[in-house]
């Protein structure tokens, strides 16, 4: 492999135009392309840090991984990008792990931390999620026990809190965590007379549905 500025002129996203390599799985938003594009102009040494991976193939460059930097970068203006070139001869197998690979997530945000330690910073604009969910939800949270009719959605937290709201008040339910001796303390806190439904039950670093 080597790097190389590339014109951004001979480089295309990846749509599917190698045979054997689906076009790339991730979607973006026009807000999306606007923060990152606002961040390339902010930082734009942690580019030449972190690339784009691109394949040669047909005069051109396809797009493995920094889709969004690259498009951030080009409606920058940017004439050139920073570029990892994989080599022509790499197995189509490869190319399919790279994508997939640069692309996953690993680990978890410490949200505490983010809160107390770094809310000082403008999170939301770098990237960065502001609270206990990353910007889409994983309904299959928890071992998979939300409501049957939530199964499988990929919902934002606001949309996961209005489906899960009642009729009354959409949006306007909070979720809170606590051990069940505790309850009638926390009715208390709250200025409630009883805590009526309790969607979970936290068993054993387990989710249950219904409270069983």
């Amino acid at each position: 492999m080597q790097i190389k500025r590339l014109p951004v002129e001979q480089i295309e996203l990846n749509t599917g135009q190698i045979d054997g390599l689906p076009a790339n799985p991730r979607q973006w938003t026009r807000d999306d392309i606007d923060r990152i594009a606002n961040s390339l102009r902010e930082t734009p040494e942690l580019f030449e840090m972190r690339p784009c991976i691109v394949f040669p193939h047909e005069g051109k460059y396809i797009l493995l991984a920094g889709n969004l930097r690259f498009t951030g970068a080009r409606q920058n203006g940017d004439k050139d990008v920073p570029c990892c070139v994989v080599k022509a001869d790499t197995p189509v197998e490869k190319l399919k792990e790279i994508v997939l690979k640069d692309n996953g997530s690993w680990g978890a945000w410490d949200f505490d931390a983010l809160a107390n330690e770094w809310d000082d910073l403008p999170l939301a604009d770098w990237g960065v999620p502001a609270w206990g969910f990353n910007e889409k939800q994983d309904t299959t949270f928890g071992g998979g026990n939300l409501p049957s009719e939530l199964q499988g959605m990929d919902l934002s937290p606001e949309e996961l809190a209005e489906l899960q709201g009642d009729d009354e008040t959409p949006m306007e339910r909070i979720i809170i965590c606590f051990k069940p001796d505790e309850k009638d303390t926390l009715a208390a806190l709250l200025g409630l007379e009883v805590i009526d439904k309790v969607l979970y039950r936290y068993d054993e670093l387990s989710f249950n549905r219904d409270g069983e």
